[in-house]
């Protein structure tokens, strides 16, 4: 669980969100990031009260994704909007708020974050405006992004 954790805490610096080590400890012990589970309390991070940044995003899923959903495009976005959610249900509380804008099939299935950043970068121009895409792995169990790598061309994750 206290992985789950630190993943989310190193996600939030791709927002440029930085937390100190007490507020850190702070998320950690109030619960991990449990898919289902109540989002933790971030009431010791601080924020500038009012103001919500909505970040429009880009979302791929993987073929080893889209094949364990057999291929069925409906259900990998129903599935992929309660993961936007639940995200959301986090990033609210600091003030960041997550708009997808598109939810593309790529069919490949062996993306690092450094392939898929250039694989996306490649094809910038053809995509619907974003702010950051992420590429959803079904055989990664983890996540990878970029240091503060959101006003950036960095401005990619890997999940699974």
């Amino acid at each position: 669980m206290r992985e789950l954790s630190i993943i989310l805490v190193i996600s939030l610096s791709l927002f440029g969100i930085v937390l100190s080590w007490e507020e850190q400890d702070h998320i950690i012990e109030n619960g991990a990031a449990v898919w289902g589970a109540k989002a933790p309390d971030y009431s010791l991070a601080s924020t500038d009260p009012g103001t919500t940044i909505f970040i429009r995003s880009l979302i791929f899923v993987d073929n080893k994704t889209t094949n364990y959903y057999e291929f069925d495009m409906l259900r990998v976005k129903k599935n992929i909007m309660e993961m936007v959610d639940e995200a959301n249900q986090y990033l609210n509380q600091l003030g960041v708020g997550l708009i997808v804008v598109g939810i593309l099939q790529t069919n490949r299935e062996d993306l690092s974050l450094q392939s898929f950043h250039e694989y996306r970068n490649a094809r910038i121009h053809k995509l619907p405006p974003h702010e950051f895409a992420t590429l959803i792995s079904y055989k990664y169990a983890g996540g990878l992004a970029y240091v503060n790598g959101m006003c950036s061309s960095h401005s990619v994750s890997l999940s699974g």
